[in-house]
């Protein structure tokens, strides 16, 4: 919420939640220069969850990965079959 909340403000029309998937979220910006510094922002404030006015009492990291799709963000550039192929041996 605070997030989308700051996108509005800022104005911004770039970059949007894709999906939430249990404990992971997926933002999506575009890949241009001011999509990047969107993200980096976005991560910052994830990882500023922690402090006040939060101050969750469990630890939890963050985690930031990128990438032109789901796959390639989570699993590297090799995407999924790179995965597949490891976990084969």
């Amino acid at each position: 919420v605070l997030i989308d909340k700051w996108l509005e403000s800022e104005g911004v029309d770039y970059a949007w939640l894709v999906m939430s998937i249990h404990e992971s979220l997926m933002w999506m910006a575009e890949d241009t220069e001011r999509g990047r510094a969107v993200s980096e922002k976005i991560a910052d404030m994830m990882a500023d969850v922690q402090t006040a006015p939060f101050n969750m009492r469990v630890p939890f990291e963050v985690e930031v990965d990128s990438g032109y799709n789901w796959a390639e963000a989570t699993f590297g550039k090799g995407g999924v079959e790179q995965y597949a192929e490891v976990e084969a041996v």
